[in-house]
């Protein structure tokens, strides 16, 4: 079994564009747990074939093919038969918004559809993010199209996760404040969410994590920031929810 060190993989923010970051990983075989971001990601396959779940729709993905995810919205791209390379661009969500013409307050970023199959904008992201450090402005172009041909508005409605995700109440605790039994309640948070109020809380912690990291702050620093006393539950959530490791990830992210 492949482990998440050996895998070749880096992670990208760039001066020129803030709101963007890369993540590039090739030939792996490695498996995600179910998960979310606060970015809308963009997927771009380029070897290999993939198994994606975004919310309960399931689909393969293959070489040149891309798929665009909205922000909070659980999924999965797992590898079939073999290993897959990709490049996944996360992508600021208020960015989003305006190329649509929304606002944050009044609505959240959708999809006309997830997935994109469309060999001209594929050729040209591939050959964007390839070459994403040295990349002309004029590429983001691309970009653009992609969210504004395949992406859409809807009304802001937003579960209260904040609730589940920064409580230090037990999901007991939180189900009676709602009058609700223990069940009852998770199925409340998974329906919303995709994901167990427990998973929601370590995949919270490890998106903060992937911050803090990319800021410069030491690696047991981070793990007590995010609520992690245990360092090998840290190192043990952080590989589950990115494939790879707290000390790769610090080692490969590449500020430009």
């Amino acid at each position: 079994m492949m482990l998440p060190s050996q895998q070749t993989q880096h992670f990208i923010t760039h001066a020129r564009w803030p709101f963007l970051t890369l993540r590039s990983t090739y030939r792996s075989t490695l498996a995600y747990k179910t998960h979310r971001h606060e970015t809308v990601s963009l997927g771009v396959v380029i070897e290999g074939a993939t198994q994606s779940k975004v919310e309960d729709q399931v689909q393969m993905l293959h070489q040149g093919d891309m798929i665009l995810i909205p922000n909070q919205c659980s999924h999965s791209c797992n590898p079939q038969s073999g290993s897959r390379s990709y490049h996944m661009l996360h992508i600021d969500t208020n960015w989003c918004l305006e190329q649509l013409g929304g606002t944050p307050e009044q609505h959240v970023f959708s999809v006309k559809q997830s997935l994109i199959q469309d060999l001209s904008l594929f050729s040209q992201m591939a050959k964007w993010l390839s070459d994403f450090q040295e990349a002309p402005a004029e590429c983001l172009q691309t970009l653009e199209t992609i969210i504004k041909q395949f992406g859409q508005l809807k009304p802001n409605y937003s579960f209260e996760y904040d609730r589940v995700v920064h409580s230090n109440l037990s999901v007991q605790a939180l189900a009676q404040e709602l009058n609700m039994s223990k069940e009852g309640f998770i199925r409340l948070v998974k329906r919303h969410t995709g994901l167990s109020p427990l998973a929601l809380r370590h995949n919270q912690r490890i998106e903060q994590a992937k911050q803090l990291i990319s800021e410069g702050h030491p690696l047991v620093d981070v793990a007590l920031q995010v609520g992690y006393h245990d360092q090998s539950q840290f190192h043990k959530h952080f590989v589950h929810f990115t494939a790879a490791t707290p000390k790769q990830y610090q080692q490969s992210v590449i500020k430009t």
